[in-house]
């Protein structure tokens, strides 16, 4: 019986080189919406491929498999990223100025923010570096989130 799954060679990839494919594509999204302030050309199009491509790995990366044995733990885990998948489409759309933005800001955000504090409830315990990583993303993407809020033009 086969079941519909993220291939295991994509997902090891996605885990192995998360950090620098999320750094790359956050400071391509950066980079293209400052040009895209400046009103040069292309800002918009590299802004929109940075987000995209952000989405992508925090979305494949909600599907990694778990690699911890709390059980509670690793859904909120997943829950995370696909939380974060949805924030980083909400700026993309905020960004871009498109219908529907607030929503998704809205439902990524809080997702985000409610799964970051269950994290670290139940981490208290066990605290380790995967931890503090996924609070460092999470408040990466939240500080994203509000400067494209605070820089939209009315």
């Amino acid at each position: 019986m086969t079941h519909n799954r993220v291939p295991v060679w994509l997902t090891d990839f996605i885990t192995k080189y998360l950090v620098p494919l999320e750094l790359v594509f956050t400071l391509a999204a950066l980079i293209g919406y400052f040009i895209k302030l400046a009103e040069a050309e292309y800002g918009s199009l590299i802004f929109g491929l940075g987000l995209t491509m952000l989405a992508i790995v925090y979305f494949l990366a909600g599907f990694a498999p778990a690699s911890d044995d709390n059980l509670v733990k690793s859904i909120f885990v997943k829950t995370f990223y696909l939380g974060m998948s949805v924030t980083v489409v909400g700026i993309y759309f905020s960004g871009s100025q498109l219908p529907g933005s607030s929503v998704m800001l809205n439902i990524g955000l809080v997702t985000t923010v409610i799964t970051m504090l269950l994290i670290v409830i139940t981490s208290i315990k066990d605290w380790d570096i995967t931890v503090t990583r996924l609070i460092i993303r999470g408040i990466t993407v939240i500080l994203l989130a509000v400067l494209i809020i605070l820089n939209q033009q009315p």
